[in-house]
């Protein structure tokens, strides 16, 4: 209906055709993913991702799907008290 302020279902499949196309063409900029900018946006929405130091190395950057470090390629075990964030340094 327009004017109610709701998107149809054919709108709302549209967006996330575009969102889905835009992850695609920025997955391909990196081997490991989606490139995220300085200022924390994914497009025009803010998006934030959580990395954590490799226990191993102290080098790589470990997102939580990864199983393996990019850098050294020891084998990650998501433990708490093994790994750390690299906001707390």
């Amino acid at each position: 209906r327009k004017g109610s302020g709701m998107a149809t279902l054919e709108q709302i499949e549209r967006r996330v055709a575009i969102l889905e196309s835009r992850v695609r063409e920025l997955s391909k900029l990196l081997p490991g993913g989606v490139v995220i900018t300085k200022d924390h946006k994914l497009g025009v929405r803010p998006f934030y991702a959580v990395f954590y130091k490799c226990p191993s190395c102290e080098k790589g950057r470990l997102a939580p799907t990864y199983r393996y470090c990019p850098e050294c390629g020891a084998k990650v075990e998501w433990r708490r008290d093994n790994l750390r964030r690299e906001s707390d340094d």
